[in-house]
């Protein structure tokens, strides 16, 4: 179970990117959160990458 969980911008204040969607969160057996999205141009668009 997660006690603690402070906000910060996974990719900086400026990405590299112009959107970002369907993000998830998992924690790891050794309590580390993972956090996985799409990122590109738009959703459904070829230069989409995880």
């Amino acid at each position: 179970m997660i006690q603690e969980m402070a906000y910060e911008l996974v990719s900086g204040e400026h990405p590299p990117f112009p959107s970002c969607h369907a993000s998830n969160e998992v924690v790891l057996v050794n309590g580390v959160v993972q956090c996985v999205c799409f990122a590109g141009s738009k959703e459904g668009a070829n230069d989409i990458g995880i």
